[in-house]
């Protein structure tokens, strides 16, 4: 088993605990169009959190406490 640094495995955890309470929401909803918003929301979370850019701005804001790499600072989230 790899060691995924405590933070990047709480983004994912939550991530993935989101898709599972949009799908299930889609699947308890009457209407067919709110049905077909919430699985496509659901689907939008999954493909960003697999894209290489969420996971590399995941890592920069990780504080890692494996032996690799230690980032002594916090990494100052980007403000827009």
């Amino acid at each position: 088993m790899n060691r995924i640094p405590e933070y990047e495995r709480g983004f994912r955890d939550a991530a993935k605990e989101a898709v599972t309470l949009l799908h299930t929401q889609a699947f308890a909803a009457q209407d067919p169009v709110a049905r077909k918003v919430l699985h496509t929301a659901a689907l939008t979370v999954g493909n960003d959190l697999a894209s290489w850019e969420c996971r590399t701005a995941v890592r920069a804001r990780a504080r890692l406490d494996s032996d690799r790499y230690c980032v002594k600072e916090p990494v100052p989230l980007p403000i827009d």
